[in-house]
């Protein structure tokens, strides 16, 4: 048995809504989603962070995908959809979902966690421990992560091993 063949077919059975019995109960992607967006707007209006320039949202009508951007204008998007996913979910752009690489401001001398990529694990493990550093030693040239926050790897051969975590217990 190929184990690699078998992992990739159990996520992409996962990611197609397929490799559990879909809750008929279970609120639709919508509602989180609308949820999301008002969370942003209050945000926003608490200056708190800034507007996406390029927000946009993806719906469907006539059979085909759309998304509509903040400036009226509209694209169709089908060719863009690699496969039809369960009627409760919805497609989205990951910019709509969350804040990617937020900046800080944080004075120079305070104590933070540093988390060289050698000490997050391979696979999903979802474990990574870490440095104590200065602020001002590692606020420039790194990304910003706080707890609870969802760190992929971006570069080879990290993003290959699938080096990933959600990071708690940061200082």
């Amino acid at each position: 048995m190929d184990t690699k063949k078998l992992r990739q077919k159990i996520l992409d059975l996962a990611i197609r809504g397929k490799l559990v019995p879909q809750d008929p109960n279970d609120e639709p992607a919508s509602v989180l989603i609308e949820k999301i967006r008002a969370e942003k707007e209050k945000l926003i209006k608490e200056k708190k962070i800034k507007r996406d320039k390029n927000e946009s949202h993806i719906y469907r009508s006539d059979k085909s995908y759309y998304e509509k951007f903040a400036d009226g204008t509209v694209k169709c998007v089908d060719e863009e959809i690699p496969f039809e996913i369960p009627e409760s979910w919805e497609w989205c752009r990951w910019r709509n979902l969350f804040q990617m690489n937020p900046k800080n401001t944080i004075e120079e001398d305070v104590e933070v966690s540093f988390v060289p990529m050698a000490y997050i694990k391979d696979g999903y493990a979802n474990e990574a421990k870490f440095d104590r550093r200065q602020w001002r030693d590692i606020k420039l040239g790194f990304t910003h992560f706080q707890n609870n926050d969802l760190g992929i790897a971006k570069i080879t051969p990290c993003f290959e091993n699938r080096k990933s975590v959600i990071f708690k217990k940061l200082v």
